[in-house]
């Protein structure tokens, strides 16, 4: 990248996305449209984070948040920024650039015409096979094609997982859903959708920390993963929310489940997480009733919205 003035670096896989440049002021980082740098995210708050000139330096502060701010891994409050530190707001990288540029990082034309470090090693297997076929090169290049398919895997890893829980990404769980939703339609089959929303979440994180929040979201992850089939689709969708595919179960099976999973969270939460945890459940089905899938997810999420109107720690299915 080419020097220039400060600014903000938001990056994807080292791949540029947006630069911010920044003077000396203050800048607010968040979900609202107000914000100066729009972040749009389910764990990103309405006004997240501010970074703003201070005796000479730029700083970042937390304005606090409900998932937090990192800066070089670790949560911060409040902090001073050096060239080339690396903000975590949800599931965003920014990197802070002083104007000296940011070795590494890459705009989407120089990655389409160099490629990622999988597809180049690729590239590289593939020359080297057919060039060279005696014995003992062949060996050296199936060991060099096994860590092709091992950084391939590690890469497909990370994307798919959230790092928290465990638990599938938002970023898996919209590629996956569609694709259900898809098969549904075309096979005619049912498909339902679990929303799950933690009750008073920011209440445990300002009373008891983030470090204990984080326990909880684990905890409650455990606990509906536990309660699920193998092949259903258990993602966190954004901040204490989760997402549960079920397919091929029709409306009346998914409303056991849910209760079945909210009584066991009040039940077992104290003796998991130490603390009692209780949950909401919005529960929507998909039988030719609906004819895309964000239709289907704005249902169930209207439904936990209900479920939280009505006093929370209960099941509303938006079919009723």
């Amino acid at each position: 990248m080419a020097q220039g003035k400060p600014c903000l670096v938001l990056i994807e896989e080292r791949i540029l996305l947006r630069s911010f440049p920044i003077e000396k002021g203050e800048y607010i980082i968040g979900r609202s449209a107000e914000c100066d740098f729009v972040l749009d995210g389910k764990e990103v708050s309405r006004c997240h984070a501010r970074i703003f000139y201070e005796d000479g330096k730029f700083k970042i502060e937390d304005l606090n948040s409900t998932n937090g701010t990192y800066l070089n891994g670790k949560r911060i409050s409040i902090t001073d920024l050096k060239h080339g530190d690396e903000i975590n707001i949800g599931d965003f990288t920014i990197i802070f650039d002083e104007g000296k540029g940011i070795e590494g990082v890459y705009d989407e034309t120089q990655v389409d015409s160099a490629g990622n470090e999988t597809q180049r090693l690729v590239a590289e297997y593939k020359s080297l096979a057919n060039k060279i076929r005696e014995r003992d090169i062949a060996l050296d290049l199936k060991r060099y094609h096994e860590k092709v398919l091992k950084s391939r895997k590690k890469l497909t890893q990370q994307a798919n997982f959230d790092r928290l829980t465990d638990l599938y990404s938002r970023r898996y769980f919209d590629k996956v859903f569609e694709q259900q939703f898809q098969a549904a339609q075309k096979n005619k089959y049912p498909l339902s959708l679990l929303f799950i929303d933690i009750d008073h979440f920011k209440k445990i994180n300002d009373t008891f920390g983030h470090d204990k929040g984080d326990e909880v979201l684990r905890g409650v992850a455990q606990i509906i993963r536990a309660l699920c089939r193998k092949e259903d689709v258990v993602a966190r969708y954004g901040g204490e929310e989760f997402v549960i595919v079920f397919s091929k179960m029709n409306k009346e099976s998914a409303v056991q489940i849910a209760e079945t999973i909210r009584k066991v969270v009040e039940k077992k939460s104290t003796e998991i997480i130490g603390l009692k945890i209780t949950i909401s459940i919005g529960v929507a089905t998909e039988f030719g009733n609906f004819s895309r899938p964000e239709e289907l997810i704005k249902t169930a999420d209207n439904a936990l919205y209900k479920a939280k109107s009505l006093g929370r720690n209960c099941v509303v299915s938006a079919n009723e």
